[in-house]
């Protein structure tokens, strides 16, 4: 038997309560393919209407919904670069790409520096990059620290410190 699937499927963010363990209620629903799908599941958070959110979790019901469940960002496990993150989310140009693009930003002199970037040949190309905690960019090998979604800019944003 053989399933035929839509190019696209419908993507909700929804807010988490960590506490009660439920959902408090949408953060955002929109259409995207299968590909930016990936994308958008393998990122560590997201950024939406101007908010940064952790993501905790995601599902997908019989590949026609899929859900991204997310909280406020706290960034535990990144307390030494947080206020370096988020500079970088908020502080700076706020500039939409036409067609999605990938941005590395590299830690060094106790701030993230633009190192790179470029538009993926596809959302798989971009995809590929959440797949490894290592990389080498420019000629540099990188660890990776936090990777971003911004959707508001159509953005990956890749946080990263030498390797």
């Amino acid at each position: 038997m053989s399933n035929i699937q839509s190019s696209t499927i419908q993507l909700h963010y929804v807010e988490w309560d960590s506490v009660l363990l439920q959902e408090k209620g949408l953060v955002s629903n929109w259409k995207v393919t299968r590909d930016y799908m990936f994308v958008c599941k393998l990122t560590d958070a997201v950024v939406i209407r101007n908010r940064l959110w952790e993501h905790v979790s995601h599902e997908t019901n019989l590949l026609q919904q899929a859900a991204i469940y997310v909280i406020p960002f706290v960034g535990i496990n990144m307390n030494d670069y947080r206020a370096g993150i988020q500079a970088v989310i908020f502080d700076g140009q706020c500039k939409v790409a036409e067609q999605f693009n990938v941005e590395w930003h590299l830690w060094q002199d106790q701030r993230f520096h633009l190192l790179s970037s470029y538009q993926p040949e596809g959302a798989l190309d971009a995809a590929s990059l959440l797949l490894d905690h290592y990389a080498f960019v420019d000629q540099r090998e990188v660890e990776m620290l936090l990777t971003v979604l911004d959707t508001d800019r159509n953005t990956l944003l890749l946080f990263a410190k030498p390797a």
